[in-house]
C-alpha cells in the first residue's frame, strides 16, 4: 500500500476512534498526573470535569499547549477563548460552554481566571 493511502486510512482511524465517546472525568490519571503551577493543576481539574467529553484532545496539553494553541492569553481572561467561550463569564461576552452540560460554577470559572491571570 501506498505510504500516502496509510497515513489517510491511519487518519480516518484516529478520527473514528477520538469519536468513540471515552469521557474523561476527574479521576483521570491524566489529571493526576498533571504538572505545573497550583493554579494550572487546578484549571486542569475544571477542565477534566467540564471540558474534556468534548474537547478529549485536550488532555494532554500543557500550560504552553493551551498557549500555542490560542486557547488562552496570559495574564488576560477577556482576550483568552476558553474563559471567553464559558457561559456566565464576566468578560462581556456571552459565553456558550459547556454545551449539553451544566453551566461551570462561580468558583470553577475563577479557578481557570486565577490560571489565566497567574501565568508567567
Amino acid at each position: 500500500m501506498k505510504k500516502g493511502i496509510k497515513i489517510v486510512l491511519l487518519l480516518v482511524f484516529l478520527v473514528m476512534l477520538e469519536g468513540c465517546g471515552k469521557v474523561k472525568n476527574s479521576s483521570s490519571s491524566d489529571v493526576a498526573s498533571a504538572s505545573g503551577t497550583e493554579a494550572f493543576v487546578a484549571a486542569k481539574q475544571v477542565v477534566a470535569d467540564k471540558c474534556l467529553s468534548c474537547h478529549s484532545a485536550w488532555t494532554s496539553y500543557s500550560e504552553a499547549d493551551y498557549i500555542s494553541k490560542n486557547l488562552v492569553t496570559k495574564k488576560n481572561p477577556t482576550n483568552s477563548s476558553i474563559y471567553n467561550r464559558i457561559r456566565g463569564n464576566d468578560t462581556g461576552t456571552a459565553g456558550d460552554m459547556p454545551q449539553s452540560n451544566p453551566n461551570l460554577s462561580q468558583s470553577e470559572m475563577q479557578l481557570i481566571k486565577t490560571w489565566i491571570n497567574n501565568i508567567e
